[in-house]
This record gives C-alpha cells, sequence and structure tokens, in this order.
C-alpha cells in the first residue's frame, strides 16, 4: 500500500459556455416593459423580439401629432386657394383699372380735338349762350363724372362684397365685417340712382340750351372744361386703381404670413413625429445576431428598464463551446493548465452516456467573487476534445447552458502520502 499509486482528482462544478465575444442586448431607451418573449438558453433569431416595452403613451403623442398635422395641412390649402382668388383678383383689378385709364385718354383727347374745332367755330355774337352752355355743359359732365365715381365706388363695395362672402361662410372674418359689405353695396345702388336722375336732369337741360344756341345760329365758344374733367378723370381712375390693388397685396401678403407661420409649425410638428416613430421602434427590443441567449436580466412584465442598461447576452451561433468550472480557493495550488478532467454533464446521465474528457487551458489570474455567495473562487476553462460524446445509442451534444461536474486530474500518490499528507493538515488545524 505504500507504493500503490492512485489518482488524485479536484471535483467542481461545470457549465457549458460559448467561447468568443457575446452580443450585448441593450435598452436605446427608458421605459416599463410590456411582454419578455424569450427565456435564457433559448434559441433566437437575428431581428425576433426579445422584449416588448410600454408603447401606449409614445402612441398617443403619435396620434396627437398626425392629427394636429392633418389639421396644419387643410389650413395651409384653404389660405393657399385664397392667395390664388387674390391674384386673380389682382390681375383682373389691374386691367379694369388699365382699361378704365385708357377710356379716360380716349375722352380727354376726344375732348381736346373738339375743343379746338369750337375754337375755330367761335362766334362773338353767341356769347351769351355758350356760357348758359358751358354752364350746363360743365353741371352734366360734373354729373356724369360723380355717376361713374359711384360707380366705381359701387363695383370697389361689390368686389369686397364678393371677396368677404367666401370668407363669411367659412368664418374667416366677423359678422359686423360682413354687414359693413353689405351695408356699403345697398348705399352705392342707392346714390347711382339719384346720381342716374341728376345725370337725367343735366341732360335735359345741356339738350335745351344747345337748342338755344341753335336757334340763336351761333356756335359754342371755345371752353376747356371737359378736357379737364377728363384729365381729373385719369388721375381718379389712377388713384382708385392703385388704391384697390393696395388693399388686394396687403390681404395677400398677410394670407402668406400666415401660410409661412402654419408651414413652420407643420415642420415642427413632423419633426417630432418622426423622433416619435423612431422612440417607438426602439420600444421593441430585437435581437442582434441570431444564437442563444444566455443571460436575460429581466424577470417580469412591469419591470423598469434605463437607457443604456444590459437586457441580455447572446452567444452567436457556431461559436464554440468550453466548459466554465468555478474552483475553491483551496484548490488552486493542485491545478495546472494543460491537466486532463472527465466532465459528467447532469442533463446526460453518466450510465447511459459516460463522461467527457477535457483539457484545461486556463486559469484565472485572480479571484473572481460569486454574485450569489460571499464565497471567492478560480475560474477554470476545460476544453472538451468533443462537443458530443456518449456510449452506442446514446449519444450527448453539448449546448450553452448546461451544468454538469469536472473531475480534474491533478497528480497522482500513494496511499502512504495521501496518508501523510492529511496527517499535516489535521496537524495544521
Amino acid at each position: 500500500a505504500g507504493i500503490l499509486e492512485y489518482n488524485v482528482t479536484v471535483q467542481a462544478s461545470a457549465t457549458v459556455r460559448p467561447t468568443g465575444d457575446l452580443r450585448i442586448v441593450e435598452a436605446t431607451q427608458a421605459g416599463t416593459v410590456q411582454r419578455i418573449e424569450v427565456q435564457e438558453n433559448q434559441q433566437v433569431k437575428a431581428g425576433e423580439t426579445i422584449a416588448q416595452l410600454d408603447d401606449t403613451r409614445l402612441n398617443v403623442q403619435k396620434n396627437q401629432l398626425q392629427g394636429a398635422i392633418a389639421q396644419l395641412e387643410q389650413q395651409i390649402q384653404q389660405i393657399q386657394a385664397q392667395i390664388v382668388v387674390l391674384d386673380g383678383q389682382i390681375v383682373a383689378e389691374t386691367q379694369e383699372n388699365q382699361s378704365a385709364i385708357a377710356a379716360a385718354r380716349a375722352e380727354l383727347a376726344g375732348n381736346r380735338r373738339e375743343y379746338r374745332d369750337r375754337t375755330r367755330n367761335t362766334q362773338k355774337d353767341v356769347a351769351a349762350a355758350e356760357a348758359e352752355l358751358r354752364r350746363i355743359s360743365a353741371e352734366f359732365i360734373a354729373a356724369e363724372a360723380n355717376l361713374r365715381a359711384i360707380e366705381a365706388s359701387l363695383q370697389s363695395a361689390r368686389d369686397k362684397f364678393n371677396r368677404y362672402r367666401p370668407l363669411a361662410q367659412q368664418g374667416g372674418i366677423s359678422q359686423d365685417q360682413w354687414a359693413e359689405a353689405q351695408l356699403a353695396v345697398t348705399q352705392g345702388e342707392q346714390d347711382r340712382l339719384g346720381a342716374i336722375q341728376e345725370l337725367k336732369m343735366r341732360a335735359a337741360a345741356v339738350e335745351a340750351a344747345r337748342i338755344a344756341v341753335e336757334k340763336a345760329q351761333t356756335a359754342l365758344n371755345p371752353n376747356p372744361t371737359e378736357v379737364a374733367i377728363a384729365q381729373e378723370q385719369i388721375r381718379r381712375e389712377q388713384a382708385t386703381g392703385a388704391a384697390r390693388i393696395a388693399t388686394l397685396k396687403r390681404e395677400q401678403e398677410s394670407l402668406i404670413q400666415q401660410q409661412i407661420e402654419l408651414e413652420q409649425q407643420r415642420d415642427r410638428d413632423r419633426q417630432q413625429l418622426q423622433q416619435i416613430k423612431t422612440d417607438l421602434q426602439a420600444t421593441t427590443i430585437t435581437a442582434p445576431t441570431s444564437g442563444t441567449i444566455l443571460q436575460l436580466q429581466l424577470r417580469n412584465p412591469s419591470q423598469s428598464v434605463q437607457s443604456g442598461q444590459e437586457i441580455a447576452q447572446i452567444s452567436p451561433h457556431q461559436a464554440p463551446l468550453a466548459l466554465e468550472v468555478h474552483l475553491p480557493t483551496t484548490e488552486i495550488q493542485t491545478v495546472a493548465v494543460g491537466q486532463t478532467a472527465q466532465i459528467r454533464i447532469s442533463a446526460c446521465p453518466y450510465p447511459d452516456y459516460g463522461t467527457l474528457t477535457g483539457t484545461v487551458q486556463s486559469i484565472s489570474a485572480d479571484t473572481i467573487q460569486s454574485n450569489e455567495s460571499s464565497q471567492a473562487f478560480y475560474k477554470v476553462t476545460l476544453q472538451p476534445e468533443n462537443t458530443t460524446f456518449g456510449q452506442d445509442n446514446h449519444q450527448c451534444t453539448l449546448q450553452a447552458g448546461m451544468e454538469g461536474r469536472a473531475d480534474i486530474l491533478a497528480h497522482q500518490e500513494t496511499v502512504l502520502q495521501f496518508i501523510l499528507r492529511k496527517a499535516r493538515l489535521i496537524s495544521n488545524l
């Protein structure tokens, strides 16, 4: 017995772990876990959902922003339609004003020719009749000009009335503004009727004076009044047209400013909506690669997570497997790199599958504190000869997460050496 040698082994628990880099899955935003879709040691594919965070608040914000953007779009379209209408009104007003000025200039040219003709045919013996006719003619022209001015004002009131009609129907102006526009049209029509009656009376008076001149067989004396009236008419048409066009342009500029402000608000809402959509995508935590869930930090729904918090560790497919052994500190002196170990896997019972042979590949340089207990240990990595082992029809394939026991062959000693070693240990105690 003093020379009979036997194997001295060190026993420790072992866990199958993948080697190489693990893929860490982190939460990209803070939130509350709504669903957990996986569990530890489960196979997952790239893009597969690991967990779903509560997205109720984000969906509410998304719907609110979409509604606000739709309303802004509608308002922008309405303003654009009003701007187009004003463009047409400005063009029409410009053309109408140019036509009125051209007509007034033509009238001025005719009056000047008529004045020159009357100058050549003036007769002194009809001075009294001519003076009377000039007076009546001037009153007639004034009445006619007054009628045109009233008609121009009436047309302006009608244009304003027609322009305000759709705005009043849409609620774009107050009822007082709408009533004021209606009153202006009514008052203009009454003024026009009075001016027409006045013009008829003046026309009759002119005709009577003309007949009187004819009877006196006299010609009209030269009179520049009609020329002056025509010149004044031109100035009046220019001023009236410019005022109406300026009013339309001010309204248009105001609408354009409103459109710019609405578009800026819409763009801000769109940017915020895009951020909300990005945040919604981040509420679904997915696997970055295909592999096996080694560690899952989520325990139950309603758990809160922070941005950047580790959610899971994934071992990529095809990663080499090794066995991680937690070696007690008292056994570190007996274990060395290169030693052989016999490994039993709990999921593959020893009587049916036997043991798996492995080799000590590495030993941690320092102790590691256990998270589950206060005991420290050295991490020893065993490299298995094969990832499949067994007997006959019983074959076992290693998978990440499997647990078992490793018997590391430390050295050989005789029975006498064993007794002496134990005696020294007892004496030290």
